[in-house]
């Protein structure tokens, strides 16, 4: 039996690390602002030991953020490990606002934070307590890398960290005893033994499939589903769109900006224009991209602007798992279309094909196949990934908790995501919504997007407009 212990990043994990450049950080985050009075000291700042204290009582259902990455042999096969050297002051950082300190340098604050990289030789991931916010106000920015997390499963966290009661609940730390990590030789042996067994594996699963006739037909039809899927996934995947004032070299630097909608407000158009709330989301980003590629004197007529949206693809069975277990669609804008319930139709036409056609399963197929790639060869790929990206844009969209919640007695009051951007990409779109409201972040190259604000204004414009369509449809 083995003296050590590690977990392997499965291969779509570590294309977040890959894909990593010196101006691509691939992190997602969240600001998140609360009520400070129930944590204030005299002096009007945050308590944040007792910050500290809550976390450190839950970090034992999060064991991932304990531990840190190690290779085999090169940095192509990676690998989680225990930390022998955690320390809970290192990942929790204390700052302040200058008092009263506004939205726009919070804003300003969180995109600092955003654009600085995580430190690899530690666990991935920093809590920001930012005191000294107006209205008796703190926040509180979460920073993890996406090798860790996808959108749903860092939404999990935030909520394993929470309380959907005022009441202060803060669980004893349970002891930490490292895990004894591996060597070099140690890794590399597991790697060999690994493929020694595959022959083994495939022997056995052939045998079962000439015996087991019910077994060979779901897997017949389970084929066939990923193989339309899949079909239908490359069909769409050679469609690029075209270069827009958006799709240049991104720096260092971002630019936050963000808005929020009631909620109620967004299911009455979804239900009067007969939509999913998602569908109206694109649709807003559809009205959104038009105004601004306009007022960048963007002839609209001969583009072709392409959105990713991820899927989550993550069974009940896995809810509280670490890792990314996402899919996603690409979806063309109608901005030729100036009609907004137009623009609506088509997006739902386009989701629907999307549905009918399997494509969000294709792409998870591909995903999966992607496990059995060469390290090496993987590496090669994802380096080289980012310059066909078919899309334009990254629009995510993560349904959040119905209630409020709190942290350690502090009610949560407004959550705004963050999505990293990819090389050539200088605008991404992150939403969630919370006990009411739909929060809408932008997270923007600075020097692509100085006018962040205008796109933010031209989002709540085209929602505007679309409302007034479904008015006049009741």
């Amino acid at each position: 039996m083995a003296s050590y212990t590690f977990e392997r990043i499965g291969n779509f994990d570590n294309y977040f690390l890959l894909w990593e450049t010196s101006t691509a950080y691939m992190h997602i985050a969240g600001t998140y602002t609360f009520d400070a009075k129930p944590l204030q000291n005299e002096a009007g700042g945050i308590d944040v030991s007792s910050i500290k204290a809550k976390v450190m009582g839950g970090l034992d259902q999060i064991p991932r953020y304990r531990q840190k990455i190690a290779y085999i042999g090169s940095k192509s096969s990676p690998v989680w490990i225990d930390d022998d050297k955690f320390n809970i002051d290192y990942h929790i950082r204390h700052t302040s606002l200058p008092r009263p300190g506004t939205m726009k340098q919070l804003k300003e604050l969180s995109a600092n934070i955003m654009q600085q990289p995580l430190d690899r030789s530690r666990p991935l991931w920093e809590i920001w307590v930012i005191e000294g916010l107006e209205d008796d106000k703190f926040a509180f920015v979460a920073k993890v890398h996406h090798c860790m997390v996808d959108g749903i499963s860092g939404l999990e966290l935030l909520t394993i960290l929470m309380d959907i009661t005022p009441e202060v609940n803060i669980k004893p730390a349970k002891p930490y005893i490292p895990r004894p990590k591996p060597t070099r030789k140690d890794l590399a042996w597991d790697s060999i033994k690994n493929a020694a067994r595959l022959p083994f594996t495939t022997l056995e699963t052939a045998r079962r499939l000439k015996t087991d006739t019910d077994l060979r037909d779901s897997l017949k039809a389970e084929y066939n589903l990923r193989a339309r899927g899949v079909a239908a996934y490359f069909t769409n995947l050679f469609k690029k769109g075209s270069l827009t004032p958006l799709n240049h070299e991104i720096g260092p630097h971002r630019h936050f900006d963000w808005i929020s909608m009631p909620l109620p407000e967004v299911k009455t158009v979804h239900r009067a224009l007969g939509a999913s709330l998602n569908d109206v989301v694109l649709a807003v980003v559809s009205g959104a991209v038009q105004r601004f590629l306009k007022s960048r004197q963007v002839d609209i007529n001969k583009i072709d602007f392409r959105i990713f949206t991820p899927v989550s693809v993550q069974k009940q069975s896995t809810s509280g798992a670490l890792g990314n277990s996402v899919s996603g669609w690409t979806i063309a804008l109608p901005l030729k279309t100036t009609n907004p319930v137009d623009q609506l139709n088509q997006i739902v036409a386009q989701t629907k094909h999307l549905k009918e056609t399997q494509q969000a399963l294709g792409a998870q197929t591909l995903t999966q196949m992607s496990e059995y790639t060469p390290a090496t060869l993987l590496s090669i790929g994802a380096k080289h990934h980012y310059k066909f990206f078919p899309w334009n844009m990254v629009v995510t969209n993560v349904p959040g908790p119905p209630i409020p919640i709190y942290l350690n007695g502090c009610e949560m009051l407004d959550a705004y995501p963050h999505v990293p951007l990819l090389q050539n990409h200088g605008l991404n779109i992150a939403l969630l919504s919370y006990n009411g409201n739909l929060f809408w972040c932008f997270n923007a190259d600075y020097d692509l997007l100085p006018d962040l604000d205008q796109f933010a204004a031209a989002v709540q414009e085209a929602f505007d407009v679309l409302k007034l369509a479904a008015t006049s449809k009741e």
